[in-house]
């Protein structure tokens, strides 16, 4: 479908993220990943699970965002060539009462150099042409300086205690998993799309709006606090973010929720 931007969904940003720093609950999140059922719909009545395997993928899928905390393209890949290939068998190390995972994230860009492109403007979904491209289209076009940049990667490693509640679920997939494929697989075979589409349906049937892949990484965070007590620079070091201003925001709130909950009693 070609993007609008009159009629485009307005795009879950870090300022829109902030209205959800509370903890949605374990008991929310358990009803999400049983939502994850066979005949889950779509936003268009297509059927997003078809049979027993793909609920038990789908729903370790979901207990896998959330209990890394990690971003959905990190869990399930960004397809080929792009350097993200999704969590792998080998990444999630099972112990006795926890699980350590290791798996490759995505970091900020690196700006390389300056440079100037042509950014469409007949309503068509955006991109980027040479000058040369755009005057042979024949297409309305505008000038847009930007940069050529490289897309930066790291390892992440968290250890997961397995008496959490969505603990189980993703580490029953990965131990099935290891016994049929090798340790180089993938351990979902979703993608993007599906993915998303599975999560806001499903929190929908659960009874939750405007739940995309990203608010449980926000929720996840929001948990680490307020039941972990984890403070700037340890919720930084579990995210892998660059500096702990971006943890700020969930450590000096979450405090005034708990203030909160307990005048209320």
């Amino acid at each position: 479908m070609p993007y609008n931007k009159d009629t485009a969904k307005e795009r879950w940003t870090i300022e829109k993220m902030k209205d959800y720093r509370k903890f949605c609950g374990w008991d929310t999140l358990r009803e999400i990943v049983d939502a994850v059922d066979i005949d889950l719909k779509g936003p268009s009545g297509e059927i997003l699970i078809h049979n027993d395997l793909e609920r038990d993928e789908g729903r370790a899928m979901v207990a896998t965002v959330f209990e890394t905390g990690s971003r959905i393209c990190e869990t399930i890949g960004q397809g080929e060539d792009t350097g993200f290939d999704g969590m792998l068998c080998s990444d999630f190390n099972i112990g006795f009462d926890r699980v350590i995972t290791t798996f490759k994230i995505e970091k900020r860009y690196t700006k390389l150099r300056r440079v100037t492109k042509y950014k469409a403007v007949d309503g068509c979904k955006l991109r980027w042409i040479s000058e040369a491209e755009a005057i042979k289209s024949g297409h309305e076009y505008e000038p847009y300086s930007g940069y050529l940049t490289e897309r930066e990667t790291a390892l992440r490693n968290i250890v997961i205690p397995l008496n959490e509640p969505l603990a189980n679920i993703m580490v029953n997939w990965v131990k099935e998993l290891k016994h049929k494929k090798d340790s180089s697989d993938k351990i979902f075979d979703i993608k993007y799309n599906r993915a998303y589409r599975i999560i806001t349906n499903a929190a929908k049937v659960a009874g939750v709006e405007d739940f995309p892949p990203h608010r449980l990484r926000a929720e996840r965070a929001t948990q680490l606090v307020l039941e972990y007590g984890l403070d700037d620079h340890e919720l930084t070091d579990w995210f892998a973010w660059k500096n702990p201003k971006e943890a700020h925001d969930y450590t000096t709130l979450a405090p005034r929720i708990v203030e909160k909950m307990f005048m209320k009693r």
